[in-house]
């Protein structure tokens, strides 16, 4: 297993700011108690609807770890105030269709996902 580091932003368009303060809230929550990552930071920028997210995770592979990332994301996202619809995670058999799932929830995303050295 490799480390690797998520750094990703999005906005969250269908709320208003009151439900983004929210949301940004019981996202951090759920975020930094999830399983398996470590280092969380959530910074949110209320006026802009905007989450900025960075964790580690460790994963077999690039493409596994960008997977992983995608999907906590959402999961985290969904679990956060309900904003998210009914969806199957187990069916999402790629980060490309985690993607196509969480497009009407987040917008703008920008990620960058490297492999951490360590020592």
């Amino acid at each position: 297993m490799e480390d690797y580091r998520l750094k990703t932003s999005f906005t969250v368009p269908a709320v208003d700011d009151a439900g983004f303060a929210a949301l940004a809230g019981g996202f951090q929550r759920r975020l930094t108690a999830a399983d398996g990552i470590t280092d969380a930071t959530v910074l949110a920028d209320i006026a802009g609807h905007r989450l900025h997210v960075g964790f580690d995770v460790k994963a077999k592979s690039f493409r596994d770890a960008n997977y992983r990332c995608a999907r906590l994301i959402l999961e985290t996202l969904a679990s956060s105030d309900g904003m998210v619809g009914v969806i199957d995670f187990d069916s999402l058999p790629d980060r490309k269709a985690v993607e196509e799932a969480g497009r009407p929830y987040m917008t703008h995303v920008v990620r960058q996902l490297t492999q951490v050295r360590r020592g």
